[in-house]
């Protein structure tokens, strides 16, 4: 399709609205489909935040039927990262918990890859977190990244390395104080996960860019103890203090 984006927006917007009416036929929708992916390819950032926007406007009016009908055309082409806000917010957040749900789980290698796309997808190139999920996000993917102590998800891993690189320097500094969080304690019992904190480690060092946290990140690296200790040192902790005053 070769299309110009001056035609091609307004054609993919009408197609959006035949595909989102549900009195569109069946035959209607699938050649809908059929066209969409290449048609995307042809339209601006501009137009798909659009359909973005009119996928929350569907769901706070309540038109549930339309919302889903706007989602699967939005999921075929990966544009996740062209939803609002609330909408982000919302699949950012349920990810996570499903997310965390599926590595606890049986057969959590095959299970969690799929997961973490999805969650890359809907986190975007710009990996812009919702304030009100920032800590949630940081903190469930150190989590997952550590593995459950078992193996490595190789699949989902390259995904979480990603997308912790891609971490702010206030991002870093969380992740680097998540020894102190009781469920990356309890990870960091286990040898397998003790060796992907140093790597962790290793990711999130040129990030911290504070005089609080690269203190904090050296006393870290020169512990001599297990890392699950780490938020027991009498040095450490006062360190730590510098975060929460």
């Amino acid at each position: 399709m070769n299309l110009p984006a001056a035609q091609a927006d307004p054609l993919a917007s009408g197609l959006f609205g035949r595909y989102t009416d549900k009195t569109t036929t069946s035959d209607t929708l699938d050649n809908i489909l059929r066209l969409w992916p290449a048609l995307w390819n042809r339209t601006s950032d501009e137009i798909r935040y659009n359909f973005g926007f009119r996928l929350g406007r569907f769901r706070a009016n309540g038109d549930q039927a339309e919302a889903t009908l706007a989602r699967q055309l939005i999921d075929l082409v990966d544009g996740a990262a062209y939803l609002t806000v609330e909408e982000r917010s919302w699949e950012i957040d349920s990810t996570l918990d499903e997310l965390r749900d599926v590595h606890y789980a049986f057969n959590n290698f095959y299970n969690e890859p799929p997961v973490a796309r999805r969650l890359r997808e809907v986190v975007g190139q710009n990996s812009a977190i919702p304030a009100s999920l920032n800590r949630k996000y940081i903190l469930g993917l150190v989590e997952v990244f550590l593995t459950n102590g078992s193996g490595v998800a190789v699949s989902a891993d390259p995904i979480y390395q990603e997308l912790i690189e891609k971490f702010t320097p206030e991002q870093a500094s969380l992740a680097l104080r998540s020894f102190t969080d009781p469920d990356v304690v309890a990870k960091l019992h286990r040898p397998l996960s003790q060796q992907k904190w140093a790597q962790l480690l290793q990711i999130v060092e040129h990030k911290l860019t504070g005089r609080s946290e690269r203190e904090l990140f050296d006393a870290v690296q020169a512990f001599a103890g297990d890392p699950f200790q780490l938020a027991k040192d009498a040095g450490i902790k006062l360190q730590l203090q510098r975060f929460s005053n």
